[in-house]
């Protein structure tokens, strides 16, 4: 069977600690009050293992095919391996070869058997081992295609991506395995206001699926079968335009002004924006020439409180510093839990001058405890 994943959040540096990491071993202090599953964001392999006190510790499935691992109660030093035994193998492969490579020379030289005979055996040894050796290659290589200049890699595994001299596409290359990676997914696409092509490979992740689901949700998507298990999904908007903004405090985000002011990072590793000692958030700025087209907004957000009082989402169209428009919602209480909300706007009765700016922020002149996440605006024809 599988678990699924939901991270404790609650857990900190005295729960867990990272002693060290290797790409193939890796060394966790814990001290936990209740048995728990400790996920290791790789894909599950029958040959990666783990050690508690010299006793090995049962693996599980997460999420389909996340690697996970069963932890006892108390305090441990785990360590993690990945165990494949092909250098072993290799070696007594070869040992074996040379031997018998030995013993045949021996025997050649006995019989006075023809020298090309002697010289065609340990050639043809070498060539046996080479290709042993390109069989067990795990290293994955993905051609590019042609038909469009940006390239959005699922970077799931070491993958190499062959480039000639003068290359001028626009490569995006990072990990979308999990819930945690749809944040800075969502942060890529809004910044590409063309069409583009996503390549990843079909992981049995019942999390990985998000990713598909939202550029079909979004894009007019074709896709075909490439080498090594990857995909090539060729993704156009389905309205002409670009789909929308996005902030989701991961990346660096175009159009936004002030992200970095109250960022803070969850044990989970998730960045957010904490307004409890600031009147403004962060703001989103654009010229409204791009959004001619747009009949309405949508704009929604992830929030936490535990006060809201007077602070409001905010959109303001303004010109020459005079603001000509401005219309607000009032941020709701959320009993200190996450929830997402939606704010439509109907843009059809307001009339914008050339030269306007659009600006959407919120404002909590209060100072109350109001923390935000993943931002999206979105222009609707």
């Amino acid at each position: 069977g599988s678990y699924h994943s939901y991270p404790e959040v609650t857990i900190g540096d005295k729960y867990l600690q990272v002693e060290r990491f290797d790409p193939n071993q890796v060394t966790v202090s814990v001290n936990i009050p209740a048995p728990k599953i400790l996920v290791f964001n790789q894909v599950y392999h029958e040959k990666w293992a783990a050690y508690s006190e010299t006793a090995i510790i049962d693996k599980v499935k997460v999420e389909g095919s996340l690697l996970g691992f069963w932890v006892p109660k108390g305090q441990h030093e785990l360590q993690l391996k990945f165990e494949p035994g092909h250098l072993l193998h290799a070696l007594i492969i070869s040992f074996g070869i040379l031997i018998s490579i030995f013993l045949t020379i021996l025997i050649l030289e006995w019989y006075q058997i023809q020298i090309l005979a002697r010289v065609s055996l340990p050639v043809i040894s070498m060539l046996l081992i080479i290709a042993w050796a390109t069989k067990n290659k795990s290293d994955l290589s993905l051609t590019l295609l042609k038909d469009s200049g940006i390239h959005l890699v699922n970077e799931i595994d070491a993958i190499e991506i062959p480039l000639t001299a003068g290359d001028d596409r626009m490569i995006i290359r990072d990990r979308f395995l999990d819930r945690l990676d749809e944040s800075r997914f969502r942060e890529y696409l809004s910044g590409i206001d063309d069409n583009f092509i996503y390549y990843s490979r079909d992981i049995p992740t019942q999390a990985s699926t998000i990713f598909l689901k939202y550029l079909y949700a979004n894009y007019e998507v074709d896709s075909m079968q490439l080498d090594n298990g990857y995909y090539a999904y060729r993704c156009k908007s389905l309205s002409g335009h670009a789909i929308g903004f996005f902030n989701g405090y991961e990346l660096a985000s175009d159009d936004w002004r002030y992200v970095e002011s109250a960022i803070k990072i969850d044990s989970a590793g998730n960045r957010y924006e904490d307004l409890s000692d600031i009147k403004y958030s962060a703001t989103f700025e654009h010229s409204w020439s791009d959004f001619n087209f747009a009949k309405s907004m949508q704009i929604s957000w992830d929030m936490k409180s535990t006060e809201t009082g007077s602070a409001r989402l905010v959109l303001s169209i303004v010109r020459d510093g005079e603001e000509l428009h401005q219309l607000y919602k009032a941020l709701p209480d959320t009993d200190s839990v996450w929830k997402r909300w939606t704010w439509d706007i109907d843009l059809r009765n307001v009339a914008v001058p050339a030269g306007a700016t659009l600006k959407i922020y919120i404002w909590n002149p209060k100072l109350h405890k109001v923390y935000i996440d993943n931002v999206f605006i979105t222009p609707r024809p």
